[in-house]
């Protein structure tokens, strides 16, 4: 309680505008020299400067309660497509508020909103835009109330509204399709693994407590005088890993890494669209399994976050790839120019034979290539128009 008593000067004295701090000087020092020189007219003009600043803290200090929301139409966007904000505000004071000025930053911009007048319990509704220009997460607000005294002495900012964030995700480009993989059947094509419930019929056995009721087989179960269930051979969908190297060094410069998480949008859209079991791995970040099937919205999430940092080595980044995705049947390495060709390499050879492998290294400005090691695709990406033509390389 102490703290907040002694804090509370500091904070009105930074309200003090500097039309306020001439004020308060200009009373100060006709207050000294009328008590010295004993002139009235430095009293009136002491006394003058005196109600200003009284008025003007009154006015500024004044409660006030209004209820307001932040909210953005849709929360998540592409680099360059700038989206909807709206802010609610309800006047709950009996007094009218006049021409509120309110301030919603929004990432390097901080607008300022000045609304009508609100009266008595009236709700007034105000659009803006919030700009998107580039990859990352954009914090729009607080909504803050510049709160000022009629002649400018003082200015408080009042919390009107919580933050909310904008995901901005990478841009991204349409491809033909992606790698077979190992297994390819969006239906699900059989294994060697044996499962009480799929689609492929596999043979009878005996029931035993905790079988499901459902699976049994009642005419081979009355000809064989004992329950008989069902059981099924394992049906798998292809299973993609994807691998983004964060690390600093892997990238010339930092709109090569803004490249490679493009390149990683652009298939995980594609693998959502085919019904691909996707994992993620990127940098800290790991999100896959039938999260991902179907829907993008996790790993997309994740590029947006996603920044350089010093991240572990590929080999590392490689094995908690494939411990998340035991089953995986293709994997994507997505990494920068500036990598060594040679470790990329040494890592592909760590991938297991009967993985499709294929790294595709970014660089902005670059020449695209398509090469090979030991059977691995090895793609160069200088621009994002150039991925789908390479991706249709490899695929055919």
């Amino acid at each position: 309680m102490t703290d907040r008593l002694l804090s509370l000067p500091r904070a009105l004295w930074r309200g003090v505008t500097p039309l306020g701090r001439a004020v308060v000087s200009l009373g100060l020092t006709a207050l000294a020299l009328a008590r010295a020189a004993g002139l009235v007219e430095l009293a009136v003009v002491a006394a003058l400067c005196l109600l200003l600043v009284v008025v003007g803290l009154v006015v500024v200090l004044l409660p006030s309660s209004v209820r307001a929301s932040l909210w953005l139409r849709p929360d998540r966007t592409s680099a360059g497509v700038g989206v909807q904000g709206r802010l609610r505000v309800q006047n709950r004071w009996p007094v009218s508020l006049g021409k509120p000025v309110v301030e919603v930053p929004s990432g390097t911009a901080t607008p300022w909103v000045r609304l009508p007048t609100l009266r008595a319990g009236a709700t007034h509704e105000q659009s803006f835009v919030v700009p998107a220009p580039r990859r990352g997460v954009i914090t729009v607000g607080p909504v803050l109330y510049r709160r000022t005294d009629p002649v400018g002495l003082f200015a408080r900012r009042v919390s009107w509204a919580a933050a909310v964030e904008l995901l901005v995700r990478p841009a991204t480009v349409e491809l033909a399709g992606l790698p077979v993989g190992q297994l390819r059947d969006l239906e699900g094509v059989a294994s060697d693994q044996l499962s009480m419930s799929d689609l492929a019929f596999h043979a009878l056995r005996e029931y035993v407590p905790g079988d499901d009721l459902r699976h049994v087989h009642w005419r081979s179960s009355a000809r064989a005088g004992q329950l008989l269930v069902r059981q099924y051979h394992d049906s798998r969908r292809t299973s993609a890993v994807l691998l983004v190297d964060t690390r600093t060094d892997a990238y010339a410069h930092p709109d090569d890494f803004e490249l490679a998480l493009s390149v990683a949008a652009s298939i995980t859209m594609r693998a959502a669209r085919d019904g691909y079991d996707l994992t993620l791995v990127c940098g800290d970040h790991t999100a896959g399994g039938s999260v991902i099937t179907g829907d993008p919205t996790y790993a997309l999430d994740a590029l947006c976050r996603a920044a350089p940092s010093g991240g572990e080595p590929l080999p590392d980044l490689l094995a908690r790839g494939l411990q998340a995705a035991y089953d995986a049947s293709m994997l994507f390495v997505v990494s920068g120019t500036a990598r060594d060709i040679d470790e990329l390499q040494r890592v592909v050879g760590l991938v297991p034979s009967d993985l499709w492998a294929g790294v595709l290294r970014a660089g902005v400005g670059g020449e695209g290539g398509l090469a090979e090691y030991a059977g691995r695709s090895i793609i160069t990406i200088g621009s994002l128009a150039q991925l789908p033509v390479a991706m249709a390389e490899v695929v055919r």
